[in-house]
């Protein structure tokens, strides 16, 4: 079954970088292709250890993309930038459909 959810308006630009048009927002957002990567993670439940081990990196350095992200969706925590790019509406989605 295909979920429908906001962050499928995500696409990877000739410059290996993630455009991500956010509803009501004039500009799109940028992430590199490591900070797509970690936040994707994170949506699905990966705590900042976890990653770090995944991607063999630094706790610091996943730490510092998290930073990054954030700064560039204008969120404070991680569960705001899941919200702002509808990964939790598209697990709601999908936890109402598997039942």
């Amino acid at each position: 079954m295909q979920y429908k959810h906001d962050f499928n308006k995500v696409s990877l630009e000739a410059d290996s970088k993630f455009k991500i048009v956010i509803p009501g927002r004039e500009n799109p957002i940028f992430l590199t292709q490591r900070e797509a990567m970690i936040v994707t993670l994170m949506m699905i439940g990966h705590r900042a250890k976890q990653i770090a081990w995944k991607l063999e990196i630094s706790l610091h350095t996943v730490n510092s993309h998290m930073a990054n992200i954030k700064q560039k969706l204008h969120c404070t925590t991680n569960f705001e930038v899941g919200y702002r790019l509808g990964w939790f509406k598209f697990y709601q989605e999908h936890a109402n459909s598997s039942g």
